[in-house]
């Protein structure tokens, strides 16, 4: 690069964040075991409890914070019919299970490989869905 020529100028934010990180989440809370996960795992769980969606579905009782993208969805295109019959496949934590009994699902069933904590009005397996002997 000659001396005429200069470089390209960064632009600066106009006004620095105010509390929170960089990023301009909230600072979350502290890990009780923070000394027993890998740095990988450490890091996901600041960003779960800093993010805003996932605050708001533990403040609102939701599972996960994948239950307000069904409502999102639902709300638009009106999937989830009073009385209708509902399968989860995948279905941890089951966020959308309690989504479409709320909704009025008559009939809700969650498959997923790992283990489901019960949520009443579902029926729940633990299983390989993809096993032609689930049924």
């Amino acid at each position: 690069m000659s001396e005429d020529e200069k470089p390209a100028e960064r632009r600066r934010m106009v006004r620095p964040p105010t509390g929170g990180t960089a990023a301009g989440r909230g600072m979350g809370q502290k890990m009780k075991t923070a000394d027993t996960k890998s740095m990988s795992s450490q890091q996901w769980i600041k960003r779960q409890l800093a993010d805003k969606w996932s605050e708001r579905a533990r403040a609102e009782g939701w599972r996960s914070r994948a239950a307000f993208k069904l409502i999102e969805i639902d709300d638009r295109f009106h999937l989830i019919k009073k009385g209708s019959r509902v399968i989860d496949l995948g279905a941890a934590p089951g966020g959308w299970i309690q989504v479409a009994l709320d909704r009025g699902a008559a009939a809700v069933a969650g498959v997923d490989l790992l283990m489901i904590e019960p949520i009443p009005g579902a029926t729940l397996l633990q299983a390989d869905f993809t096993h032609p002997g689930v049924d």
